[in-house]
């Protein structure tokens, strides 16, 4: 019961620096800072500009079909020896550094 008291008394101390703290801001300075904001969203590209190039492609305009993503060494199975040399299998060599790269 201890420890709940101390926690709440925490609380208490906490929100009444907070109350304190706070100061009164002048209208002409918020007003100053929404100006600010909104000439910066004025320039920030529209939703659509960022949606044309996923419609071309959509669209199937791109040139050229797609190629496949194809493994271009040997398929090593993980109690095989590894294929650095070390002596080792895959398992205990090279595949712990490849799993790590990857996740």
């Amino acid at each position: 019961m201890r420890t709940f008291d101390l926690m709440w008394s925490g609380i208490d101390e906490r929100v009444i620096d907070i109350v304190y703290r706070i100061e009164q801001v002048e209208e002409d300075a918020l007003r100053s800072t929404w100006r600010e904001t909104a000439a910066i969203h004025e320039d920030t590209p529209s939703a659509a500009q960022f949606q044309e190039p996923e419609r071309q492609m959509a669209d199937g305009s791109e040139s050229g079909p797609i190629q496949p993503i194809r493994n271009r060494g040997q398929k090593v199975g993980r109690n095989d020896p590894c294929p650095c040399g070390s002596g080792k299998k895959y398992k205990n060599c090279c595949a712990r550094s490849a799993s790590a790269s990857a996740g």
